[in-house]
């Protein structure tokens, strides 16, 4: 980290006044995004993975919302994943953060609202700005989530994958949108503002980042051999053709179990279970990225 600052301060100090702040448990990411917000910075660059960028984005909605409104926000990506950011075109380049700084390259992005129950079974809302699943990846961040990674996301990722298939129970649920209902077994079903999760699967090839809606992606009964044998061409971003994967869009949607309560992964992280309620809210952020 010390590395990165002084890199950071190297790159920026001669065009811009810099301040880096660094999280705790006692002041999270989302409490620091939120307190830079209403002092009133012009830009608010979100440094580490896809857990701490949907923190950032929290915070973003818990600032002063005339404020907010004015801040441009970018990723530096410096996690174990960083699935958001390759959605964006941005990576670990100083200089091309500096440029798009610089040049005010930005876009206004959608993100989704979920409401959930918590881990402790009481009502939860929060923001996710890439992806968030229900099935065996929320059993699988649970898993995870003290995990230290030694070796890497895609490695600790896929490992507890492959783990979870031999544990995880396909649950029955029922998802219901205004043009797109579904029943029944489900490995996952993921909805998605972003392309990519799990270290680099681009799971959702036709999610847009601004379009509205969020593109659902429902795996079935799906046994391990043919996922794994899938994992090649979703890596490449191509759709996969088989009777238990449907792809589709919903502006607005619902789960719920039929059985027991599913798992929720958002944005690589553990959150809660179903039900859920998720809706795009249109063009809400100024995101630095790659167009």
């Amino acid at each position: 980290m010390k590395v990165l600052r002084e890199s950071i301060i190297h790159c920026f100090r001669s065009e811009f006044q810099v301040e880096i702040r660094k999280s705790t448990l006692e002041n999270s990411f989302q409490d620091l995004t939120t307190n830079a917000i209403n002092k009133g910075v012009d830009y608010l660059i979100l440094v580490g993975g896809d857990g701490s960028v949907n923190e950032g984005v929290n915070g973003y909605f818990d600032a002063n919302s005339e404020l907010r409104e004015k801040v441009i926000l970018g990723v530096y990506p410096a996690g174990s994943g960083n699935d958001f950011s390759k959605s964006l075109g941005v990576g670990n380049d100083l200089e091309q953060l500096l440029f798009l700084v610089k040049n005010d390259s930005f876009k206004k992005i959608d993100v989704g609202l979920m409401h959930f129950n918590n881990v402790d079974n009481t009502p939860g809302k929060r923001y996710f700005i890439n992806i968030a699943d229900i099935g065996i990846g929320g059993y699988v961040a649970n898993k995870i989530s003290d995990s230290k990674k030694r070796l890497g996301g895609e490695f600790t990722y896929t490992k507890a994958l492959i783990q979870a298939f031999f544990t995880y129970k396909k649950q029955r649920v029922q998802l219901t949108s205004k043009d797109y209902n579904w029943t029944g077994k489900m490995l996952s079903i993921c909805m998605a503002n972003g392309k990519y999760f799990g270290s680099g699967m681009c799971i959702a090839p036709d999610a847009k980042l601004s379009d509205g809606k969020m593109q659902l992606v429902i795996i079935g009964e799906v046994s391990l051999y043919d996922y794994l044998k899938n994992i090649p061409k979703i890596k490449k971003g191509h759709k996969v053709v088989h009777k238990e994967i449907e792809y589709s869009f919903a502006e607005k949607c619902e789960i719920t179990a039929m059985d027991n309560p599913c798992p929720i992964d958002m944005d690589g992280e553990y959150v809660g279970t179903t039900p859920l309620k998720t809706e795009v809210i249109s063009n809400q952020l100024k995101m630095l990225l790659i167009d």
